[in-house]
């Protein structure tokens, strides 16, 4: 049998111009599965295959607004970072909780945010949150505004120059352009927004799922559209088990 150098520290390989130092490729492989993390059960934003994506990528890619990290400061989307911040803005001034208590809430539910999303997301805290933050703002104003007309202001670019709906309403149903629905909802309601929906009273109890389904059954011109109380009472169950992510609440698909 042939004999190969070996010592603590290293073993000489077969060809015997190379050495192995066992300690570091040990000390490698632990830092490693140290830095693994594990998928969590919430876990339902991903990015579109390549083998979808090679096809057409312009139909899985947002043309007018990025929502969450993973297409935030994509080219050819700047024009709408400010009107984002406008509805922030907006936003802010109808809650009833000040920014501090909304970035804390944020802080306090990061991880569980950054669960949601399939890819490893490398931004620190700081810029994480924030994108989080003003971006579920925005898509809560969109509602809002699309509920409620007298909401919407002389200057608005999105709601004013309907083909900028028609857009953002397709971006808002693509797979990578999503937040996770509890954010949205929660975010929502602890901000105490007043709301006169002149509905079933049943509706004020789900004042965002009403809002989100109003603009869903309506932008996409669903033909046979079922009654929204039926709708709230269907997602009732998975609103209290707190399971939705924004990919639940809409049926996906790319644009045409």
């Amino acid at each position: 049998m042939e004999n190969f150098g070996t010592s603590r520290h290293g073993t000489t390989s077969r060809n015997g111009d190379a050495s192995i130092d066992v300690e570091v490729v040990v000390k490698s492989i632990r830092e490693k599965l140290a830095k693994l993390s594990c998928p969590t059960p919430d876990c339902c934003i991903y990015k579109v295959p390549n083998k979808f994506r090679n096809i057409n990528e312009e139909a899985y890619t947002p043309f007018r607004v990025s929502i969450g990290p993973l297409h935030h400061g994509r080219g050819g989307l700047e024009d709408m970072e400010d009107h984002k911040w406008r509805y922030f803005n907006y936003f802010m001034q109808r809650s009833q909780k000040s920014l501090e208590e909304l970035v804390k809430f944020m802080e306090e539910n990061e991880e569980r945010i950054r669960g949601y999303y399939a890819e490893t997301i490398s931004l620190n805290s700081n810029k994480f949150l924030e994108i989080i933050l003003v971006d579920a703002a925005f898509i809560s104003e969109v509602l809002l505004r699309y509920w409620f007309d007298n909401l919407i202001t002389p200057n608005d670019r999105i709601f004013r120059k309907p083909w900028m709906i028609n857009d953002i309403s397709q971006d808002l149903l693509l797979l990578e352009n999503q937040l996770p629905f509890f954010v949205l909802q929660d975010l929502f309601e602890m901000t105490n927004i007043n709301l006169v929906f002149n509905e079933n009273e049943t509706l004020l109890s789900y004042p965002f799922i009403c809002l989100t389904l109003h603009w869903f059954l309506n932008s996409n011109k669903i033909q046979e559209r079922p009654s929204l109380l039926i709708e709230i009472w269907r997602l009732k169950k998975f609103v209290g088990e707190g399971t939705f992510s924004a990919t639940n609440m809409v049926i996906w698909s790319p644009k045409v």
